[in-house]
């Protein structure tokens, strides 16, 4: 039981992993960054009996957690909150991102986010730790007469201007601080991006929300990868510093690894190139369970829990 509590506290940790990629120009002072799902856990109240979540009768991501979460992006973090608990809902599995909409378009492949609004006037409310400049992403799939209405907030709290390049079964409508987005009648395939609307939002953003107004006859719908523009800078190989790494020897000549457990008593080193691993140490019998691994790449520190008895 309390294994997989920290099991949780070791994803959460892994939530704020995130990387910088280039899709547009930054004014001065401002560094281009992304929130890439392929490399993040969007978590869903699976229920119990659902591992590695759940165990037996219980269930460690509660309501209130799926509402809201938070990830990093860049040298800021960004809270996803949902007014409904219904509207996180995949259907299966314990994480809502996944690759099931395949109808791409560039800059915001991969994985997504996926929700089911289980009834109209359901929000999502995207909001900075700090102001960003020009947050973009994709919304996939809207379709079936669906109405969705997208409003933000500039840096001072205002209404400002929302931008939406809609796709091909979409009328974009409203007022530029109040954009409505409908669909034409009838499902798109998840293979298709003519239910695709790219949101773009001009200047410095504190919030963009969106509301399923109509969630019309296929209410399914996935959000992409966000970008934005976060202030201050930061390298883009932050995580290969020279000495971000166990053993001696400049980044060069050692790749990236990962510090993993397989029997929760054991450390390894492993290439996630190769699958090959290295021994680092192991705990006693009377600790089986280490969990929530931390490691200090300046000082060569490992940070663990331990439970057991």
């Amino acid at each position: 039981m309390k294994n997989r509590y920290f099991q949780l506290i070791a994803s959460a940790i892994c939530l704020f992993i995130t990387f910088e990629k280039a899709v547009a120009q930054c004014p001065g002072g401002y560094t281009q960054a992304q929130l890439n799902w392929d490399n993040l856990d969007y978590y869903h109240n699976s229920g119990n009996n659902l591992a590695p979540r759940a165990n037996w009768n219980n269930n460690y991501v509660t309501n209130a957690m799926e509402q809201t979460q938070r990830f990093a992006i860049g040298t800021t973090y960004v809270t996803i909150a949902t007014n409904n608990a219904d509207l996180v809902n995949p259907g299966a599995g314990i994480s809502a991102e996944n690759a099931t909409h395949t109808g791409d378009i560039a800059n915001y492949a991969g994985e997504d986010v996926q929700y089911n609004p289980g009834a109209d006037g359901q929000i999502i409310t995207i909001t900075f730790d700090t102001p960003v400049s020009a947050p973009n992403f994709t919304l996939y799939d809207i379709d079936g007469s669906a109405v969705f209405t997208i409003t933000a907030t500039d840096n001072l709290g205002a209404a400002t201007t929302v931008n939406i390049a809609g796709g091909a079964n979409h009328t974009i409508g409203g007022v530029p601080t109040t954009r409505t987005i409908t669909a034409i009648a009838g499902d798109v395939a998840n293979n298709s991006n003519n239910g695709s609307a790219t949101v773009t939002v001009p200047g410095l953003v504190n919030s963009v929300t969106i509301t399923v107004t109509t969630r019309g006859s296929d209410p399914v719908f996935w959000l992409s990868d966000i970008n934005a523009c976060v202030n201050g800078t930061f390298p883009t190989n932050w995580h290969q510093g020279f000495s971000n790494r166990p053993f001696v020897g400049p980044t060069q000549n050692q790749p990236d690894y990962f510090i993993v457990t397989p029997d929760n008593k054991s450390a390894y080193m492993m290439d996630p190139a190769t699958g090959r691993c290295w021994f680092l140490f192991s705990e006693t019998a009377s600790t089986p369970y280490i969990n929530s691994f931390g490691y200090d790449p300046v000082n060569k520190y490992l940070y663990y829990v331990t439970d057991g008895s």
